[in-house]
């Protein structure tokens, strides 16, 4: 493995987990923590199991947090991960040869948002996450659990949220309906989707996936499990179950 590449001139890195795999499609895999914490670290064994099942490279990047600290905001986070994608297509340093031309993006929490503010068009509040036509046809597949899609229903769900997170992570407005992943349509309906979430999950209830899931239905293919998992939010990416459910969809 390596740890801590960087990857622009604001100081974010990224770790890099080889897979045996040559030529394969390669993982990106995007953490949570309510914008505000968390750091590719705490993910190294998932990544490092998740590369040895599935024999695809893993990379996990690092972003912007909006500690209590500092003023970064909405859509500060996915903009470096946007940043970051586009950069890992044309990195050269791979141990093992990958296909940057295709992208299987795994993300969790929070995660699981921003790589939808990217993929789903949310040009009409966010322009700057607009990704570059050949980065849309790189991605193969997202897959995302204990995601967040909408936060008014999550305030409405946890009001203690409002603050902490969601007025710390986008400011302090009247409502965040700009924000809803619901609203955005998906930019690419050859896109497949895998939307998982926990019954145990008591950070995020799964009526945030359930929404998602009518919404995206619409539109593209989705492979649902909502019912394969019942540890907590927190947990679920830990588990052996989780890597086999990615490592066999990104086979399949």
């Amino acid at each position: 493995m390596s740890k801590d590449i960087s990857y622009d001139d604001k100081g974010n890195k990224f770790d890099l987990y080889p897979g045996k795999d040559e030529n394969a499609p390669l993982l990106v895999f995007v953490h949570g923590g309510a914008w505000r914490q968390e750091d590719k670290s705490e993910h190294a064994d998932m990544a490092e199991r998740l590369a040895k099942q599935s024999g695809h490279t893993v990379v996990l990047p690092n972003y912007s947090l909006s500690a209590p600290e500092n003023s970064v905001r909405h859509p500060e986070h996915a903009e470096d991960l946007l940043r970051f994608l586009q950069f890992i297509r044309s990195y050269k340093s791979f141990p093992v040869p990958v296909d940057a031309n295709r992208l299987y993006l795994i993300g969790h929490s929070c995660g699981a948002h921003m790589i939808a503010s990217i993929f789903c068009d949310s040009s009409k509040a966010t322009p700057s996450l607009t990704p570059e036509p050949e980065l849309v046809s790189a991605v193969q597949g997202i897959i995302v659990s204990g995601g967040v899609y909408d936060l008014d229903v999550l305030i409405a769900d946890y009001p203690e949220y409002k603050d902490w997170m969601v007025g710390n992570g986008f400011g302090e407005k009247s409502d965040y309906s700009a924000y809803a992943i619901t609203n955005y349509p998906p930019r690419d309906s050859r896109i497949k989707w895998l939307i998982i979430h926990s019954k145990g999950d008591t950070i995020v209830r799964s009526k945030q996936s359930q929404l998602f899931i009518e919404h995206l239905g619409k539109n593209v293919p989705v492979t649902v499990n909502l019912d394969g998992f019942e540890v907590e939010h927190n947990d679920i990416t830990r588990e052996d179950k989780y890597i086999k459910v990615v490592s066999d969809y990104v086979k399949a």
